[in-house]
């Protein structure tokens, strides 16, 4: 449901510049996506996040083209020309990668794209080879497996992670990205943030330039079909009235 709206946003929104393919790994045992390839299914892993970064890992086996974009689900297109923009911006500004922000989690990294959404060329995500897994622990007396945690000791750990030392960091899913991509001076910058439900029922959304550009449901709001439904519909309804463009239900 999400992957498909997602893949019709991104089409419907995309330059005639470029040839897009969408390619998935499943992390859950649901039906595979209508208009994407089905890499591999994982399943085994002790924690969901591991099925999921697992699979974002071998994204390293499969490249074949200039650039790659990692995605969650739960993301929608909201600019025309999208894939222009970002690979326009990543030339202007020489980056290597160009993503989202942290929106609203004081433990984890800020200032570096997350794997919620992000583009990198190829030849400098093969060079990084980060590892996009969580470092888990057992909290026994606590939530049971979680993230390890990090404290920020030094100027060069608040120059990869973006807090201030003495502060933490959660080792949560992609935390390696900042790491692999400064430590060899490839340079990385995240989309603007947009205000907090820009669109009604659309928590998180960040800008190209002016203009909403990416938009993601996120953990604030559970993947119920209800929630989705109100999703869609939201983006739908912007999406047409701004842009003319008509995502089919």
């Amino acid at each position: 449901m999400f992957a498909r709206f997602l893949r019709d946003t991104m089409i419907h929104l995309a330059s005639d510049e470029h040839d897009i393919s969408f390619n998935c790994f499943m992390s859950s045992k649901s039906k595979p996506p209508k208009g994407w390839k089905t890499l591999e299914c994982i399943l085994k892993q002790k924690h969901t996040s591991l099925n999921h970064t697992t699979g974002l890992n071998r994204i390293l086996d499969y490249i074949d083209g200039d650039y790659i974009v990692c995605t969650d689900t739960d993301v929608a297109i909201l600019a025309p020309n999208w894939d222009k923009f970002l690979i326009d911006q990543m030339n202007r500004e020489n980056l290597e990668i160009l993503g989202v922000d942290n929106w609203d989690n004081p433990r984890f990294y800020t200032k570096f794209p997350l794997v919620t959404f992000f583009i990198a060329r190829s030849l400098s995500y093969m060079r990084a080879q980060p590892d996009l897994r969580p470092e888990l622990v057992d909290y026994p007396n606590k939530h049971g497996i979680g993230a390890k945690i990090k404290r920020i000791k030094t100027s060069r750990d608040t120059y990869i992670y973006g807090k201030r030392t003495g502060h933490t960091i959660l080792l949560d899913s992609g935390w390696q990205l900042p790491y692999k991509f400064k430590t060899l001076n490839m340079k990385g910058a995240t989309l603007k943030q947009a205000k907090e439900y820009a669109l009604q029922y659309v928590p998180q959304s960040w800008k190209f330039d002016k203009e909403l550009g990416v938009c993601h449901k996120g953990k604030g709001s559970k993947r119920r079909q209800s929630h989705a439904m109100k999703f869609f519909g939201s983006v739908r309804h912007y999406l047409s009235k701004k842009y003319g463009v008509e995502i089919k239900k």
